[in-house]
Order: C-alpha cells, then sequence, then structure tokens
C-alpha cells in the first residue's frame, strides 16, 4: 500500500478583531462529558476544514450578550475522510456550530447544530449548504425531491453543573436529537453522568 502524508493535529489561525479564522486537520471534543461527546469527539478520525471561532471565552461588553456570562462560538466546514480530491463526486461534508456559554458561576450550557450533506450524488453547491444549515428538505422521499436533498442534521443541548461550596464534583447531560420535525430535534440520544475527583 502506498503511504499517505497527513496533517492532522495541525492548525493555522488567525486573529481579526476578537475571532479567529482557522485552517485545521484535528479532532474536536463537543461536549460536557469526559468519557463520550455525541456529536464530535477525539474517537473518529480528524477532519480537514475550515472554521471561525470566538478567540477569547470571556464575557460580552454588549448589554445584550452579557447575560451570557463567558461565552464562545465556533463554526465549522470540513471534508469526511476520502480519497477523491474534488468537490463533486467526493465524499460528504459535514458541517456545525456550537455555542457554549456560563450564564451562572459553575453552570455550563451548549446549544449544538451539525449537518452532513453532498457527496456522492448529491448538490455541493451554496444553495444545498443553506438548505442544510436551515433543516429545510432534509432526507429527500421521492425522486423527484433528490435534487433538493440537503442531507441530515443533529441538534442538541447540554448542561454541566459543578457542585457547590468547592465541592470536587459534576453532573452532566448532552442531549441530541434528529433535526427534521418542525425544525427541532426528536429521537434523542442522551448522555448523563456524574464525576468526582480529587
Amino acid at each position: 500500500p502506498r503511504a499517505t502524508a497527513r496533517l492532522d493535529d495541525s492548525a493555522l489561525a488567525v486573529d481579526a478583531f476578537g475571532w479567529q479564522a482557522q485552517a485545521w486537520a484535528h479532532r474536536s471534543w463537543w461536549g460536557v462529558g469526559w468519557q463520550s461527546a455525541l456529536p464530535l469527539s477525539n474517537n473518529a478520525p480528524a477532519l480537514d476544514g475550515i472554521g471561525i471561532q470566538r478567540a477569547v471565552a470571556s464575557r460580552s461588553e454588549s448589554p445584550w450578550l452579557a447575560w451570557l456570562g463567558p461565552w464562545n462560538l465556533d463554526f465549522f466546514l470540513a471534508r469526511t475522510e476520502g480519497d477523491v480530491p474534488s468537490l463533486l463526486g467526493s465524499d460528504a461534508l459535514i458541517s456545525g456550530g456550537r455555542l457554549t456559554f456560563r450564564p451562572i458561576v459553575g453552570v455550563e450550557l451548549g446549544l449544538t447544530r451539525m449537518v452532513q450533506f453532498g457527496g456522492q450524488g448529491h448538490p455541493e453547491s451554496l444553495g444545498s449548504f443553506a438548505r442544510a444549515v436551515a433543516g429545510s428538505h432534509a432526507n429527500a422521499n421521492t425522486p423527484q425531491e433528490a435534487h433538493l436533498d440537503s442531507g441530515n442534521g443533529l441538534a442538541g443541548y447540554d448542561v454541566r453543573v459543578r457542585c457547590p461550596d468547592g465541592l470536587r464534583c459534576a453532573a452532566y447531560g448532552q442531549f441530541i436529537g434528529e433535526d427534521d420535525r418542525k425544525h427541532l430535534p426528536y429521537k434523542f440520544l442522551n448522555v448523563l453522568g456524574t464525576e468526582f475527583w480529587s
């Protein structure tokens, strides 16, 4: 077999106006648990992608956003692993957005949206990307709808609560569902847990 060079765990990032534009080949951990994360984890191969993220997860100076406490927003577009380098006729694209914030000390909340679209036999245009992000025309049911098929989406939320009074423990839950019933997730897959440390 032929050897293939990979850029796993590498990134190029540029900071400007409090945001960071990135090109990378890495794994992401989008979850509140330490053992498993439902939308993205380090259990899968690294993705090659581009993205934008808030440079520092701090409290906003805007009175409209200050109630969020320290917050972060992460958005990316990546190609799933495959051998064909061209956009058309290749493996699917995956995109995700995640907002995390801490409105109360010891409580972290997260909102996640993931979409998979394009690939062999499916459109890869700005229109199909917009339909995928909006959750429109997902999972076409007839051949006539296939040209509008925006792929598949997942969405959900998570919460992590640290124990009060300096106790070294926390409880967490993550809830991710299919995102195609009136633009809201359903058929949830859940992770619930507690942790203690010395």
